[in-house]
């Protein structure tokens, strides 16, 4: 009898131990694949990242773009007859990236139309060209959450430069606050700095020899709308434009765009913008 108790503690000990060994085993199987698709998630990241970082750099050649805190700074040369070339470049590289990558990744481009709309996100401000990147116009848009322009206008060009309001300064303490410096070779021939209304048309005009120079702020129909146009065909324009938020965390990227990442053999995707600054 003792024999019998004894061989049935050992088989039921046996199965027991069997047990544990199956489901550390499952546990130890479910594990290493919760790691793999970790894994997977982060090279998906890594491949993300590094398309966005493709198309900052590409765009740096034409537009410099920098956040910093609640401000987000664009630098461009109004004419630039080299920047159309922007749009081959980023097409060259949708379809390299495309081709090379280790997963299925697709590349939304559509709107980027050629007046290369760019948006301050989450509050989805609009920095727009409305006759083309590269051409004469910058337009801000969809200004709600601005609080201010820090505009630098640097000309092509040495002596003094002649500047003059056609409409306003308005001195509107509850309008936006204005920083305007424009200067050439031999250093700053104007500065301003005050409050100017959101609704009533403050135009500056930079009487360059030819066409002149223009920066328009405030709009009764787009409130707080920031137009700078340079119609002089003979004298390029750098132009460095700050603009201040009313919100945190900002960052810049293509309108509409996605990059729609997929490991098929562990049916994971991610979808993430085009982010370049």
């Amino acid at each position: 009898m003792k024999g019998f108790l004894f061989g049935s503690a050992l088989i039921l000990l046996g199965l027991v131990v069997l047990g544990l060994s199956v489901t550390m085993s499952a546990e130890s199987v479910k594990r290493n694949a919760d790691l793999l698709k970790l894994s997977v998630f982060d090279r998906l990241d890594d491949e993300i990242k590094a398309t966005q970082n493709g198309y900052r750099e590409l765009l740096s050649y034409f537009i410099k773009i920098k956040v910093h805190g609640n401000n987000v700074t664009f630098s461009e040369t109004l004419k630039d007859t080299s920047a159309s070339d922007f749009f081959t470049f980023a097409s060259n590289f949708k379809t390299f990236v495309e081709k090379n990558s280790s997963f299925d990744i697709k590349i939304d481009l559509t709107g980027i139309t050629n007046k290369l709309p760019l948006r301050i996100k989450p509050i989805d401000i609009l920095y727009n060209h409305p006759l083309d990147f590269g051409d004469k116009r910058i337009e801000v848009t969809n200004v709600q959450n601005v609080v201010g322009y820090n505009i630098t206008v640097l000309l092509n060009k040495t002596g003094a430069t002649p500047v003059e309001w056609d409409e306003g300064p308005v001195n509107d303490f509850t309008g936006l606050r204005v920083s305007i410096v424009t200067g050439g070779h031999t250093g700053n021939d104007f500065t301003f700095s005050g409050n100017l209304s959101r609704t009533e048309l403050s135009k500056l005009r930079i009487k360059v020899p030819g066409e002149d120079m223009t920066v328009e702020i405030g709009d009764v129909n787009v409130p707080g709308r920031l137009r700078i146009t340079n119609d002089n065909t003979a004298t390029a324009a750098f132009v460095n434009t700050t603009i201040t938020v009313n919100a945190t965390n900002l960052y810049v990227g293509f309108p509409d765009q996605t990059i729609n990442i997929t490991a098929e053999e562990y049916n994971i995707s991610k979808i993430d913008l085009v982010r370049i600054a």
